[in-house]
């Protein structure tokens, strides 16, 4: 089965918002602190902010 991407609606941000902060959380968790990781997640995947990025005609969320 090969992979394929779709591009996000307003509706499926919250799941992005929670892959986002799984993949990201298990990929850096190691090399930051407790502090770090949560001061990072707290400020990129802010649900109005993804939403915005969304309408941006040159950005495309995608999963």
């Amino acid at each position: 089965m090969q992979p394929t991407l779709q591009k996000c609606t307003k509706r499926e941000i919250n799941t992005l918002r929670q892959i986002s902060i799984e993949t990201y959380y298990d990929t850096f968790a190691s090399m930051n602190t407790v502090e770090t990781m949560q001061a990072y997640l707290e400020i990129a995947f802010v649900k109005d902010k993804l939403e915005q990025e969304q309408d941006e005609k040159i950005l495309y969320l995608c999963f």
